[in-house]
C-alpha cells in the first residue's frame, strides 16, 4: 500500500512539472537542486529533531518540501508556478492551497532580511561561503530567541 501512494505521489509530483512555466524572476542562481535542511530545537533537557528536504526546478518556479518527523514522511507542499497543494501521508489526504504567488520557500537575502541589530549583537553572522554539490555557496546561522507567557 505505501508503495503505491509513493508512486501516486511521485507521479503527481512528475505532473506538476510538466506545467507550463509563467514569468517569474528567477529566485536561485542554478536551474534546479535539492538541498536538505535538518534542525535541532532544544527545549530545557528535550532535543526535538526534524528534516526538511526542498526540490526545486526553472530556477525555483516549481518547488517541493518534504517535512519529516523521527524519520516519517509527514507533509508535502508543492508549487507547480500556478497553484500550491499540500499532501498529508498520515491522512492520505491532498490539498489544493490557492495560488502559488512566491512558490513553497521564501527568498532569503541576508542584506534585506537580518536586521543591523541582530548582526551587531552576534545573533544572526555570516559563516565562511561552503562548496555544496561543487557551487559556492553562501552560508548563515542565526540565533532566535522566544519568549512563553503563562496565560
Amino acid at each position: 500500500m505505501k508503495t503505491v501512494i509513493i508512486l501516486a505521489l511521485s507521479a503527481v509530483f512528475v505532473a506538476l512539472l510538466s506545467f507550463p512555466l509563467r514569468a517569474q524572476s528567477k529566485k536561485y542562481r542554478i536551474k534546479s537542486g535539492v538541498v536538505t535542511f535538518e534542525e535541532t530545537t532544544t527545549m530545557g533537557k528535550m532535543k526535538i529533531g526534524g528534516k526538511q528536504v526542498i526540490y526545486f526546478e526553472e530556477y525555483g518556479l516549481k518547488e517541493c518540501r518534504d517535512t519529516y518527523e523521527s524519520g516519517v514522511l509527514k507533509e508535502t507542499f508543492l508549487s507547480d508556478g500556478h497553484n500550491l497543494y499540500t499532501v498529508n501521508h498520515a491522512e492520505k489526504t491532498a490539498f489544493r492551497r490557492g495560488q502559488a504567488s512566491r512558490g513553497t520557500e521564501l527568498r532569503f537575502d541576508w542584506n534585506e532580511e537580518v536586521s543591523e541589530k541582530d548582526k551587531r549583537e552576534g545573533k544572526a553572522r555570516k559563516l565562511p561561503n561552503m562548496i555544496v554539490a561543487g557551487k559556492d555557496c553562501e552560508s548563515f546561522v542565526q540565533q532566535m530567541s522566544f519568549s512563553m507567557m503563562r496565560l
